[in-house]
């Protein structure tokens, strides 16, 4: 199935509104305040010490001053980029990324969207795999991203598990759920994270489906001990369409 982008007004107004530079700075900003905490519970250790001269305490007190003053300013810098609102972006930008959106919506495997607290991006995609002629349920999966601070995070997660069989052991291959429900992404984690980064989000979200639809050759021949089958209906829905995507 598809979703209808004029449905989901909320997260289109969202998803025009991610910028990865603001966010970058953002997370800068924060790494930047974290180092400057560990460097003043670095200098009060040394200055709990009694071993120290009059003028090396003098100079650890005259940096203290310094990290904090730049402390200040780092949480003054995120604060305002916390509160400041977003630079409007031309009609150029907006079209483009209303067209991003319906494109994503267009996919078969997406079944619904929403925006949480935080104003991250959660698309659920169900998950299918072809195996000796039969379509088998994989689950469907929580695609979360666009956290305000964190652009090239992302997590996905299970959302529904009753497609595995009550006789196969739960995280047990082809089940590639960690025990904290997470899907394991392994050595594509990195090249999606470079795509949110990027800003090329429709791409990042088609190599996070390639991968929840994939099942490593060698446990292929689980997938029937595993999984439970499609419908007929849905699977000749599938079929129709990877026959129209491939002609």
């Amino acid at each position: 199935m598809t979703i209808a982008a004029q449905n989901y007004p909320h997260v289109l107004e969202r998803f025009i509104a991610l910028d990865s530079s603001r966010q970058r700075t953002l997370k800068e900003l924060t790494d930047e305040k974290l180092e400057l905490d560990k460097q003043l519970r670095a200098h009060g250790k040394l200055l709990d010490s009694n071993d120290l001269r009059f003028d090396e305490r003098l100079g650890i007190h005259q940096n203290v001053t310094v990290i904090r003053k730049r402390r200040q300013e780092c949480m003054a810098a995120i604060g305002d980029r916390r509160v400041t609102p977003l630079a409007p972006k031309s009609e150029q930008f907006i079209h483009a990324r209303t067209d991003e959106f319906r494109r994503i919506c267009a996919s078969t495997q997406l079944i619904d969207a929403y925006t949480d607290e935080e104003d991250a991006i959660t698309l659920i995609l169900s998950a299918t795999h072809m195996f000796g002629g039969a379509l088998y349920d994989l689950g469907d999966w929580a695609l979360t991203f666009g956290k305000f601070d964190e652009p090239a995070s992302f997590a996905v997660t299970n959302f529904r598990n009753d497609n595995v069989r009550e006789s196969w052991g739960r995280g047990s291959y082809p089940d590639y759920t960690d025990s904290n429900g997470y899907f394991c992404i392994g050595g594509f984690n990195d090249d999606i994270a470079k795509l949110f980064m990027a800003d090329r989000y429709h791409q990042a979200i088609q190599m996070v489906i390639y991968v929840i639809n994939s099942v490593n050759e060698h446990n292929k021949a689980d997938i029937p001990l595993a999984f439970y089958q499609v419908s007929e209906t849905d699977r000749e829905v599938y079929v129709e369409h990877t026959s129209s995507m491939a002609g």
